[in-house]
């Protein structure tokens, strides 16, 4: 977004702003020009994939590769999905550094081992929003892909429990997050 000063300059001269004491002139200026520039730095995000997965891959914090799907099946090759956003957009890093999934579909309603299975990228922070999922199997984060995983949020699930070693595959794990869930009932989980 490009500013024309000049056009402001004339609305200045033109409005009775101009007659307003300083300080009020100020602050207002300050107001307006910093919701231009918030509203013009929300517009700079650069997508770079739109697929018809339903994913989208965009610059993330520190220029690191942030994935988002909606409403994916697990069966529907995520694995092969998410292996062709972090080659067309990693710079041979092979980390998606978050990945957001909402309305996540899985079979039996279970997050069961495999359910990402790849060797070629791990993820560094995985956010489930809004998923119909009944169990998570205790081998789910087990794999490469979730090597590096520091940051895990469950938001939004039908969970009522989580057995022993259900993140113990988490090795890095630093931040557990469970929002919103169904009243879920924890047995020696951690």
């Amino acid at each position: 977004m490009v500013l024309d000063v000049s056009k402001v300059s004339k609305f200045w001269t033109k409005t009775k702003f101009n007659q307003m004491e300083p300080k009020i002139v100020r602050i207002a200026f300050f107001v307006f020009f910093s919701l231009i520039l918030s509203v013009s730095q929300s517009f700079e995000m650069e997508v770079t994939s739109l697929s018809p997965s339903k994913c989208i891959t965009f610059n993330g914090i520190n220029n690191k590769p942030r994935v988002e799907c909606r409403g994916i099946n697990s069966n529907d090759n995520l694995t092969a999905i998410l292996e062709d956003e972090v080659e067309n957009f990693s710079n041979g890093k092979r980390i998606i550094d978050q990945l957001y999934l909402y309305d996540l579909i899985v079979d039996d309603r279970k997050l069961a081992q495999n359910w990402i299975k790849s060797t070629n990228f791990n993820i560094s922070s995985l956010i489930i929003i809004s998923a119909e999922i009944d169990n998570i199997e205790n081998s789910a984060f087990d794999g490469f892909v979730f090597e590096r995983l520091t940051y895990l949020r469950l938001q939004n699930f039908k969970i009522d429990t989580l057995e022993e070693g259900t993140f113990e595959g988490l090795k890095r794990l630093k931040i557990l997050t469970i929002n919103s869930c169904k009243k879920t009932t924890l047995k020696k989980m951690l």
